[in-house]
């Protein structure tokens, strides 16, 4: 372990673009937004539900992945897709909130260049043949938390009540992920996630990409970036 972690802290309210590659190739993009004036955080992508769901992280512990009510409506679904309690904290004082796992090969050229993507910050991809995982965790205030060596901080936001937000990037191998991520792109295919869009995805599509809320066998909450 390292010493005690140092970056620079982003006041309450932050609101962060990032995604994993490059404006040409790039899996999804997202948006980290920590709210002003609670502990309450999200996490939103224009590639699941066309940014009408969102993955809430309440001060209460009640975090959950949900569309908006009038979004629901329109669908005529419930509201609520995934809903978990907050877990405890580790022993080195991380609460984790989420990991998102993406497969170096399923980053394709060709994805559309959008404008806002001018204000995104690019994350280096794993090598080939792996998987880059962006975990996201909270740190109780006060609290003096060691760094692994395996992990690289990309950003670290304050809450409402002096938490801090703590990113980190990880590369992993995709060994036992593979076939998971492999039934999970049939499935994907098979039957579409609500709110997707009515066009068919294609292999052929650098914009077919899905997005797999998932729990790993030792009940850690993931999202999988997947290309379809």
């Amino acid at each position: 372990m390292d010493d005690a972690l140092e970056f620079n802290v982003q006041p309450p309210g932050d609101l962060w673009r990032f995604a994993v590659g490059s404006p040409e190739a790039h899996g999804a993009t997202w948006v980290l937004t920590c709210a002003r004036r609670t502990n309450d955080v999200y996490l939103s992508t224009r590639e699941h539900g066309g940014g009408d769901s969102k993955w809430s992280f309440h001060q209460s512990g009640d975090w959950r992945l949900q569309y908006s009510r009038s979004k629901a409506e329109e669908l005529g679904i419930p509201r609520v897709l995934s809903q978990w309690n907050r877990p405890a904290t580790d022993a080195l004082g991380y609460t984790e909130m989420i990991r998102i796992l993406l497969p170096t090969d399923d980053i394709v050229p060709g994805a559309t260049e959008l404008t806002r993507l001018s204000k995104v910050a690019w994350i280096a991809p794993a090598p080939s043949g792996m998987m880059t995982v962006i975990l996201m965790c909270v740190v109780a205030p006060g609290t003096q938390v060691p760094l692994p060596r395996d992990l690289t901080p990309l950003r670290l936001v304050a809450l409402h009540d002096g938490s801090v937000v703590h990113v980190f990037r990880a590369e992993a191998e995709i060994a036992g992920y593979a076939p998971l991520f492999q039934q999970a792109r049939k499935d994907i295919l098979r039957t579409p996630a609500p709110g997707g869009g009515s066009r068919a995805p294609s292999h052929t599509d650098p914009e077919a990409r899905g997005m797999v809320d998932a729990v790993s066998s030792e009940g850690r909450h993931e999202i999988w970036d997947l290309w379809l």
